[in-house]
């Protein structure tokens, strides 16, 4: 009976040792695991993060030449409008000038006919 009781009491210390080691080296590698799915994990993130930033300053810039752009089509839209009342105000003129040309007769009395 006390060798039994000795083989089971050194059997269940190999037993301890070995279940000890194995937990401890799963737990090491599990670990080790872990911490390289988290560098990757971080440095993912900071890449994203950077990623966030180029794109923020990339819609800024874009805004602010969509601004100018806007500032420059009012410009133009202004200058435009102020080239067509030039003209319309022009091709009255020149009506009322030709009006007034036909109204005249020409040296051998005749009018001009337009």
């Amino acid at each position: 009976m006390r060798k039994i009781s000795n083989d089971m009491e050194e059997m269940c210390g190999i037993l301890d040792l070995y279940i000890y080691e194995d937990l401890n080296y799963r737990m090491n590698t599990e670990f080790n695991i872990i911490k390289s799915q988290h560098e990757k994990t971080i440095l993912d993130m900071n890449k994203m993060i950077q990623s966030i930033i180029g794109s923020m300053q990339y819609s800024k810039e874009l805004i602010e030449d969509n601004y100018s752009y806007s500032i420059k089509e009012d410009h133009l839209l202004r200058e435009c409008t102020q080239l067509h009342e030039n003209v319309r105000i022009l091709l009255n003129e020149n009506r009322r000038l030709l009006v007034e040309q036909a109204g005249h007769k020409c040296p051998v009395g005749r009018k001009v006919v337009l």
